[in-house]
């Protein structure tokens, strides 16, 4: 598959290269203080002020919202046919069941219940790094 028609890679590069011109904008400023030229900088960074702006505020909300709340994940297989494709795209609540700690993941307060016909993802109990994506056709 194209990586530039994958979702998630574009996410990734754009989260990557936005945190990037945040990253060097606070070197440059850093910079600033030590440099006897300080009109060109100043006059080159004023003319870049948008885009800093614009990487802080794409890099902060991707880093709170794809990090914390949303997840993206590829259908692998045609399982999930005929509703989802093979490679399609879905955002996973992480929140929907559970109210996880995000790197520990480690259950702390229940919000639902699965219910007939929810699409869930889940990791395969004999390979943790293997995703499934399923959907719940029977209960206890």
């Amino acid at each position: 598959m194209n990586p530039l028609t994958d979702f998630s890679f574009i996410l990734a590069l754009m989260f990557a290269i936005t945190g990037a011109i945040w990253l060097l904008n606070i070197i440059w400023r850093l910079l600033e203080k030590y440099v006897t030229t300080v009109s060109q900088i100043g006059e080159t960074r004023r003319r870049l002020k948008g885009v800093v702006e614009f990487s802080k505020v794409f890099f902060l909300l991707m880093l709170i919202v794809y990090a914390f709340a949303l997840q993206s994940f590829r259908i692998p297989s045609g399982s999930m046919l005929p509703t989802l494709e093979i490679g399609d795209f879905i955002l996973v609540n992480q929140y929907q069941y559970a109210i996880r700690i995000p790197i520990l993941n480690k259950k702390v307060i229940d919000v639902n219940e699965p219910d007939y016909g929810d699409v869930m993802v889940f990791r395969f109990p004999k390979d943790e790094t293997e995703n499934y994506i399923k959907r719940v056709v029977g209960l206890p």
